[in-house]
């Protein structure tokens, strides 16, 4: 009989070792953040674009706006994604297709009911109903017309999952970083160049994210004919696991909750009791500070199908070792960015912004150091939901919402924006801290290993950074070069526990690369 795990999850031949398995998250990954880099890039442009050629106000309005249909969009996707992502690696390592087809086709039906139904109810409250979530009409008739980007928007995101879950990395960054990005910011400079008015602005994203699910769903059929699927996705009866996906689904609506308030609520509270101007102070740096998460976003889309199948084939030990890799190789990624963001926070936002927005660098400083601690610390809350701790999961999400509210209730009316960074900062750290406890007492995955320690020592390094651009003078001409000086000194410091010539072995054929990364020991 084999050992290698519970009936019908025997590995097939050739199956990945752990140290393969963080090697293929690793370039798959490290492909996706290069996209990723590049989508922001364009994202980012698009934004200070936005930020210089609308008045304050209507920037603020049309931030509004985003963080409203971003806070409906959690709700309507319904955790189909996180869904997609743990079931479909495990049908297709066990040859399940009936349902395999059968969850992708009930993803698409709640997906899409979901992101109809927000639209609808959102549109209703504003135009019908007279619900006044802000003074200004401006954002009110922007969050009327920018509502319908609620299932489109959900729909993408499912996309993204389904071509993760069949290993297209490529898929993803043709459509997901070069396609909607590029189209985006052209309809932005087109418009703006026309003397659009801000609502019509709102139409040309709404034009964007229609011609993307258009595009996406030429590509998923496309892969599904390389994948020799397209005849059994045909002749397949589906078999709809609705138990197993909803079982999963449900207790996760409180990931869903957090994560959307965290996203959204501070740009709603902050429109509610202080008005559009201070939803732009905080809203124009928040893009700043998520280039940490560019890391942990672009590695999330992977890890979790790889997590699934590991714990299919009964791995902990695997697991774990993955887990553990995929949180080094993000701390060494994240700190360079977390330098530029958090050290240099002033330079950077009045560079970038102009001096209207001086008052919003302390803003990006604590944002910047709670993103570092969440993406130092790994995946510690998608290993817990892959290992099925469901109850404990929702219990910790409930907790950090509970504590985004009343933080936001006691801050934001007070102390405006700052208010809102605190609140916002507190919740993800707390949101993290109660995960890795959790990792660790209810999943029985080790505290840091000790090879792996110097690096999350740098989770230590966030307040000497908040003053770093007083000490040190020149701006972001001197924190861009720090940034990339202090990558290649991490990668050569981590060498052993980051494994670089194993991931990549490319980097031994020059004598410069191969020096970096040769370990200092044997494999």
């Amino acid at each position: 009989m084999s050992a290698a795990g519970p009936k019908g999850t025997e590995p097939e031949a050739g199956t990945q070792r752990p140290d393969a398995a963080s090697a293929e998250h690793v370039r798959g990954s490290s492909l996706l953040l290069a996209g990723r880099v590049f989508a922001f890039c364009i994202g980012f442009l698009t934004q200070v674009v936005l930020v210089r050629a609308l008045s304050k106000g209507e920037f603020g309005a049309f931030a509004f706006a985003l963080s409203a249909v971003a806070l409906l969009q959690a709700f309507a996707l319904f955790e189909m994604p996180s869904v997609v992502a743990r079931f479909l690696p495990i049908y297709r390592e066990r040859g399940e297709t009936a349902k395999l087809f059968g969850a992708i086709r009930v993803a698409f039906a709640v997906t899409c009911l979901g992101g109809v139904a927000c639209a609808a109810a959102a549109i209703a409250a504003v135009t019908l109903a007279g619900l006044r979530p802000i003074d200004d009409p401006e954002a009110l008739r922007l969050l009327a017309v920018m509502a319908l980007l609620i299932p489109l928007q959900a729909i993408e995101a499912l996309f993204t999952s389904l071509f993760a879950a069949f290993g297209s990395a490529r898929a993803i960054v043709l459509r997901q970083s070069v396609l909607l990005p590029t189209l985006r910011l052209l309809v932005v400079l087109g418009m703006l160049g026309a003397g659009a008015q801000v609502t019509t602005l709102a139409l040309g994203y709404l034009a964007v994210a229609a011609v993307g699910v258009v595009v996406s769903a030429a590509m998923f059929v496309a892969l599904l004919r390389e994948r020799g699927l397209s005849g059994a996705w045909r002749a397949t009866p589906p078999e709809r696991p609705l138990r197993e996906m909803f079982g999963f689904a449900l207790p996760l609506l409180g990931s869903t909750l957090v994560w959307a308030l965290m996203e959204s609520s501070a740009g709603l509270f902050l429109g509610y009791f202080h008005g559009a101007e201070a939803v732009a102070a905080f809203r124009a740096v928040m893009p700043l500070g998520q280039v940490i998460l560019l890391v942990s976003g672009t590695f999330a889309t992977l890890y979790m199908p790889i997590a699934a199948r590991l714990h299919a084939r009964g791995d902990q030990a695997g697991l774990e070792a993955f887990y553990w890799r995929s949180a080094l190789w993000m701390a060494a990624l994240a700190f360079p960015p977390f330098l530029l963001m958090c050290g240099f926070a002033g330079p950077v936002t009045v560079g970038l912004f102009g001096p209207d927005y001086a008052g919003s660098a302390p803003f990006l400083a604590l944002l910047s150091c709670a993103f570092f601690i969440q993406t130092a610390s790994g995946f510690n809350g998608l290993t817990l939901k892959v290992l099925g701790k469901l109850r404990h999961v929702l219990l910790i999400d409930l907790s950090a919402a509970l504590a985004n509210l009343l933080l936001n209730l006691l801050l934001v009316p007070r102390w405006g924006a700052l208010g809102a960074a605190i609140a916002t900062a507190a919740t993800m750290i707390l949101h993290n801290l109660l995960k890795q406890v959790a990792l660790w007492k209810v999943a029985g995955i080790a505290p840091v290993p000790p090879a792996h320690r110097w690096l999350h020592a740098l989770l230590f390094v966030a307040p000497p950074l908040l003053a770093l651009h007083v000490l040190v003078p020149g701006g972001i001409w001197v924190a861009a070069p720090l940034g990339a000086a202090t990558l290649l000194l991490l990668a050569w410091m981590g060498r052993d526990a980051l494994r670089l010539d194993d991931t990549f072995p490319e980097l031994r054929r020059w004598a410069v690369t191969r020096a970096l990364t040769a370990r200092r020991r044997a494999a």
